[in-house]
């Protein structure tokens, strides 16, 4: 006799009500689905597992809304980037150069910055074409915002810089007299 509890003798099979006929089912769903599994064909296991996989993980294509921010998005973000080339180029030498030291203090060379925002676009591209929308919409709206951002750093610099010009062509022929 064979007294170890390793369920060789399928005495584990035979005792569980979930191969049997007997198998109580507590959903009425997965009740229904029992009693009409021979006249399904077991088209409800397959109309499951299509419908868990399209929700899982937002695996599904982008909606035709989704793909017209898709292109909103994509669209602003070149803007922003053609912003704020065209206002980096209207900088004072002094704030070209501050901005120059910030970006090799940042332990960038100029030279690759074009190639991380040709990267970073690439990545946007990866993540739409495997469908991950979650990370899509983040990495996308992280990516506007701060162009969006920059492009209002530099706007604000370049007014700051007209702005003190003007106030010193208004002085320059003026005396002051103190009194």
């Amino acid at each position: 006799n064979n007294n170890n509890n390793n369920n060789n003798n399928n005495n584990y099979y035979n005792n569980n009500y979930a191969y049997n006929e007997g198998y109580r089912h507590d959903s009425p769903l997965c009740g229904a689905a029992w009693n009409y599994k021979e006249t399904c064909n077991r088209s409800c296991k397959r109309a499951a597992k299509s419908g868990s996989s399209s929700n899982s993980g937002g695996s599904a294509a982008f909606s035709t809304v989704g793909k017209i921010f898709l292109w909103l998005f994509s669209f602003s973000a070149f803007f922003f980037l053609l912003a704020a080339l065209a206002q980096r180029k209207k900088l004072s030498k002094s704030d070209a150069v501050l901005e120059d030291a910030a970006v090799k203090s940042a332990g960038l060379d100029k030279k690759f910055i074009p190639r991380i925002i040709i990267a970073y676009a690439l990545f946007i591209i990866f993540l739409i074409l495997f469908k991950r929308k979650i990370l899509t919409w983040f990495f996308l709206l992280v990516g506007n915002v701060g162009l969006l951002w920059y492009y209002c750093h530099l706007q604000g610099r370049n007014n700051e810089n007209k702005a003190a010009a003007n106030d010193f062509q208004s002085y320059k022929g003026e005396v002051l007299e103190v009194s």
